[in-house]
């Protein structure tokens, strides 16, 4: 049996993401079709949430994340900041 342990070459790869934007799109229109006005509204409230989440993550998360020591429990309370690896 042969096997090609050689990654995909370029056509291959455009070739598949023509293919996915292809399909991709056409599910798209046909829910569009089918729920109307109702996919747009979905999507734009997901949309909003994603952005109010990562707003909150880049003010809040990041400088939280670096306010803990290596033990992982807080100096005030001696709770956990978060779950062990």
């Amino acid at each position: 049996m042969y096997t090609d342990p050689s990654p995909p070459g370029r056509r291959e790869m455009i070739t598949s993401i023509a293919l996915a934007i292809l399909f991709g799109g056409g599910i798209f229109l046909f829910a569009l079709l089918i729920l109307g006005e109702f996919l747009i509204a979905a999507l734009a409230a997901v949309g909003a949430i994603a952005l109010v989440g990562s707003l909150h993550y880049f003010i809040w998360g990041r400088s939280l994340a670096g306010n803990s020591d290596a033990s992982g429990f807080s100096p005030q309370n001696g709770m956990p900041e978060r779950w062990p690896r």
